[in-house]
């Protein structure tokens, strides 16, 4: 089967209207990415992120009347001014051939391993399994990287035996994966996208974790105790998120913050120090916060 894509520049106030246009027209997937080097805007919690030039993917089967399409978007009285799109027709093997091109299993630390479905695991590893997705989180941005190290330690220290964790901005789920992989008990993974959601539950089928790991959108977050909170996600819903998050972690656990760079980590820190917090670990000018709460609060 061959595809074909409609691809868009548009700022993010359009790309939230095209986005449901062309949903409605029968679009089988949607994707939005920065169209240039500018940074992500930090939104409060319960909103979505946006770059400022944003480039708008639609992929449609091969046989949609394109011009159709884009004919009746311009119908919209939001997207009358709205540019010709850029089209490329897929073939069916490079589209494949995109997906799986370069994709190897990564490792982190001494154990731990995320690897795609059509690629052999490291024999010596605990494996999580993770294909590309919609989602974000497949351990390859320094920020991912930083929290699956950490796990990975975490883990050879006996620390997640039995664990509860709540994975906050959970994306693909691959860091709530992680954790019950190395000895976490249950996961309770969240995102403020329902499309993250999906993607997790999905993942924790691949994985074969349906019984332990549950995903939801934030009014249905279960309250503490939690024995570790992840949260992989900005500085700002950091900040604004931290009662919140202080709030399910059980006296003694262990919380861990990224998606921060490294000039970001003294603020972020603020936010959090009724933790016993430990140097930031750095990579890429990214860095990971840990920390852990006082044995009796």
């Amino acid at each position: 089967m061959a595809w074909q894509e409609l691809s868009f520049a548009v700022d993010a106030t359009t790309a939230s209207v095209l986005e449901a246009a062309l949903e409605a027209l029968g679009a089988l997937a949607i994707t939005t990415q920065s169209a240039d080097e500018q940074a992500l805007f930090e939104p409060p919690p319960g909103t979505h992120p946006a770059w400022v030039h944003n480039q708008l993917t639609a992929l449609f089967e091969a046989g949609t009347d394109l011009d159709l399409v884009e004919l009746a978007l311009r119908r919209e009285p939001a997207l009358v001014g709205l540019a010709p799109a850029a089209r490329r027709h897929i073939a069916a093997a490079d589209w494949q051939a995109q997906i799986q091109s370069g994709l190897q299993p990564l490792r982190y630390g001494r154990r731990l391993a995320v690897c795609p479905t059509h690629r052999e695991p490291p024999a010596d590893a605990v494996t999580v399994w993770l294909d590309p997705g919609l989602a974000f989180g497949t351990g390859t941005h320094p920020t991912t990287r930083l929290c699956l190290t950490w796990l990975d330690a975490l883990g050879a220290e006996g620390a997640l035996r039995g664990a509860r964790v709540l994975d906050y901005g959970c994306g693909s789920g691959v860091l709530g994966l992680a954790a019950l992989a190395l000895g976490a008990a249950t996961v309770h993974a969240v995102d403020i996208d329902p499309q993250a959601v999906r993607a997790t539950q999905a993942n924790a089928a691949l994985n074969q974790r349906e019984g332990q790991l549950t995903a939801s959108l934030p009014a249905s977050a279960p309250d503490g105790d939690f024995d570790l909170v992840l949260a992989n996600i900005l500085l700002n819903p950091l900040r604004a998120l931290a009662p919140a998050l202080l709030a399910r972690l059980r006296p003694g656990g262990r919380v861990g913050l990224s998606g921060i760079t490294t000039a970001q980590v003294e603020a972020l820190g603020k936010s959090y120090a009724a933790l016993q917090l430990a140097p930031a670990q750095l990579d890429e000018g990214w860095a990971l916060l840990t920390g852990t709460a006082a044995a009796g609060t």
